[in-house]
């Protein structure tokens, strides 16, 4: 993982978005295979155990490429 950065909604101070930049795909999937071996599997069509998502009221997870 090379970073996280955390942003605050300036208006709504409880609006919080999480970005998260991997090193490269493989990298992030031995992140969640990782998170598997401790949570267990997350449910059906989901890419996250359902305690990660849980303490969140919306999660989306958005994939973009780098462009320079």
């Amino acid at each position: 993982m090379l970073n996280y950065v955390h942003h605050r909604r300036q208006e709504a101070h409880r609006e919080f978005v999480l970005y998260e930049q991997w090193r490269d795909r493989t990298s992030l999937d031995n992140h969640l295979a990782r998170l598997q071996t401790m949570l267990g599997a997350p449910a059906p069509g989901e890419m996250l155990h359902a305690s990660l998502l849980d303490m969140r009221d919306k999660t989306q997870i958005v994939f973009y490429d780098v462009v320079f």
